[in-house]
């Protein structure tokens, strides 16, 4: 089994989750806001409502990924349908 301090030092640069995190939020802020449908106005103020700090490195947005399907965004079935066409 390798050691995790020489792990660390085979890595020269530290990726910080947080950061990559908050950059794909932006982006997907920053896609979602040009958006002309309801939906896009109500899942842009869902993201806005995130706190980075809360989430883990795991969560899917933190991937820029938006579950549509997650409880989170509390979207109607025309909302969903809407953003999938």
């Amino acid at each position: 089994m390798v050691d995790a301090d020489e792990l660390r030092r085979n890595f020269k640069e530290y990726i910080n989750w947080r950061n990559t995190a908050s950059n794909n939020i932006a982006i997907l802020k920053s896609t979602i806001k040009n958006g002309r449908m309801p939906a896009h106005d109500h899942i842009f103020t869902k993201i806005c409502e995130v706190r980075v700090e809360e989430l883990s490195h795991d969560n899917l947005l933190c991937n820029g990924i938006i579950d549509l399907s997650s409880d989170k965004y509390q979207l109607s079935e025309n909302n969903h349908i809407d953003l999938m066409i």
